[in-house]
């Protein structure tokens, strides 16, 4: 990952961006998963999942330390996302 690739980008752009990019995170997982139950998965992940997932894995902590260098609320440890009302 570059260094500032996620500067330009507000903290309701990064929330969205992070969730759909761990959407797809947890998808590859799940593909990659169920392909190693079956002959050759491994090789199948290999060449078809885990580049993907890896950078997938590196865009969303890449964007999360971005979102915490900015004070975005969302990704605060000590806030909740839960609503008092």
């Amino acid at each position: 990952m570059s260094p500032g690739r996620w500067d330009i980008y507000n903290c309701f752009q990064l929330q969205t961006m992070a969730r759909s990019t761990k959407a797809r995170e947890v998808e590859l997982a799940q593909l990659m998963a169920r392909s190693a139950q079956g002959p050759g998965g491994e090789f199948v992940n290999i060449i078809a999942y885990r580049a993907e997932y890896e950078q997938a894995r590196a865009s969303v902590k890449s964007m999360i330390e971005t979102a915490a260098q900015k004070n975005c609320a969302g990704q605060s440890k000590w806030s909740s996302e839960r609503s008092l009302f």
